[in-house]
């Protein structure tokens, strides 16, 4: 009896297997679909930043020094905690002032796990320094000269500028000047449900006009 239940037992499995793996029938049952890997948003990520890179740089002067902004930074990551604090229930004033008695690597420790367990919904902010990464390479290998980001770090230290969220426009062309750059690049990606966007926007430093912009779904 034993030997005929057993491949019936390995059939079954192998059809709860096939069954969900269609995305339809996981739909229909309830079935969650399996999450995406880093490794894999990260190749999508680096694919992206290659095209949308190779668009912006016909449009630039060669031998630029440019300024790249994006990714988290301590500062972020104090208003990823604060955020989350605050979907706790505590109030705005209680949640800085919780935050204000934590060192810096507990906070960057606390976002970095907030940002993991929302990942699948997350804006794409933990997924920047990735894009400036490939970004950074791209441009150096086309001859561009490049900020130094601890330089743009001090700076936005020192002038308070903004830090968390998307960079505006006004304190990018902030950040290019008192950086000796003479273009800056924003670069905004955000990433939900196993697909995103990835936005460069170049400003001219002196004039604070687009001098060109590139987007790129994946």
């Amino acid at each position: 009896m034993r030997e005929r239940i057993f491949p019936l037992i390995v059939i079954y499995v192998l059809l709860l297997g096939s069954i969900s793996s269609c995305s339809t029938v996981r739909a229909i049952y309830g079935i969650p679909e399996p999450q995406e890997s880093e490794a894999s948003i990260r190749k999508k990520i680096t694919s992206a930043v290659d095209k949308a890179s190779a668009e912006i740089i016909k449009s630039l002067p060669s031998g630029g020094r440019l300024a790249v902004l994006g990714g988290s930074s301590a500062e972020s990551d104090r208003e990823i905690v604060i955020s989350y604090l605050k979907s706790l229930g505590k109030s705005d004033g209680e949640a800085r002032s919780y935050v204000q008695t934590m060192n810096s690597g507990e906070v960057s420790a606390m976002a970095a796990d907030i940002k993991m367990v929302t990942r699948g919904t997350s804006s794409g902010s933990n997924y920047a320094d990735y894009a400036v990464e490939d970004l950074e390479y791209n441009m150096v290998k086309a001859g561009f000269r490049l900020v130094d980001r601890q330089q743009i770090e001090k700076i936005r230290n020192e002038q308070q500028l903004q830090m968390s969220g998307e960079f505006n426009d006004n304190t990018a062309v902030s950040i290019g000047k008192l950086s000796g750059a003479n273009s800056v690049i924003i670069i905004s990606v955000s990433y939900a449900d196993k697909s995103g966007r990835l936005t460069l926007k170049v400003l001219n430093v002196q004039t604070a006009e687009i001098i060109t912009m590139a987007r790129q779904e994946f």
